[in-house]
């Protein structure tokens, strides 16, 4: 009787290591999709960043040119209007 309960708890060790080591290796296969799915987000984040960024630098640098044009028509009135004056 306690040869069968010693072939039956082999048994029971060699299941459970086996189920041990597929569960492990689906854990790995997981893990592999979810970090591979979460560094195509972070990749697609960064570029949609950049891209804003390099907009808004556009944007900015067109802000500035259009400030300095209306600046040099400000000071092309202010002349023109202390040369009326005077």
């Amino acid at each position: 009787m306690a040869e069968e309960r010693q072939k039956i708890t082999s048994q029971f060790i060699a299941i459970a290591k086996n189920l041990e080591s597929q569960i492990e290796n689906l854990l790995a296969e997981v893990e592999l999709q979810v970090y591979g799915e979460i560094d195509k987000q972070i990749a697609g984040a960064r570029q949609q960043e950049e891209s804003a960024i390099a907009v808004s630098n556009t944007w900015v640098r067109q802000l500035a040119e259009i400030r300095q044009d209306f600046e040099l028509i400000l000071r092309d009135i202010t002349k023109a209007t202390e040369n009326t004056v005077i």
